[in-house]
């Protein structure tokens, strides 16, 4: 069992992958929300057989952030956190992977997408979404 209970906060929507350098190497990045803000943050931490690394923020928002979607595209590493009180469903690239991310753009904007899914199958982008009122297939305005 991982060491990550705590009365300050918990932890959720933990997403992996491997390490290009080390294929016994994993990167999990993870909401984390803390009690005393009341708003989550994505965090990140290895996995080598065990946990070897300190769990170290790697994105904050004025926004409530999670569920930071990882996937690949062109040989880059990308993120989609949920964010959904900003209104867009965003994709950050990596500065300097894992720690360092920077905002790349809007995929939707003017929708507040929940835990937005993208998949590239048959060389089309499909994004698989909801809002607070129910589930939506949104595929419009994607700038992949």
């Amino acid at each position: 069992m991982a060491p990550l209970t705590n009365k300050k906060r918990f932890f959720a929507d933990p997403f992996v992958c491997s390490d290009e350098n080390d294929p016994a190497k994993f990167h999990i990045f993870c909401e984390t929300y803390p009690f005393s803000s009341s708003k989550g943050i994505i965090e990140h931490l290895t996995w080598n057989g065990g946990f070897d690394s300190k769990v170290e923020k790697v994105l904050e928002n004025r926004v409530h952030l999670s569920y930071p979607y990882i996937f690949e595209e062109g040989g880059r590493r990308l993120m989609i956190p949920e964010k959904y009180q900003s209104g867009r469903v965003d994709f950050y690239e990596p500065e300097e992977f894992p720690l360092l991310w920077k905002r790349g753009g809007a995929l939707i904007s003017h929708f507040s997408g929940i835990d937005s899914t993208l998949i590239k199958h048959n060389g089309m982008y499909w994004i698989f979404t909801s809002d607070r009122k129910g589930l939506y297939f949104k595929a419009e305005d994607i700038l992949c």
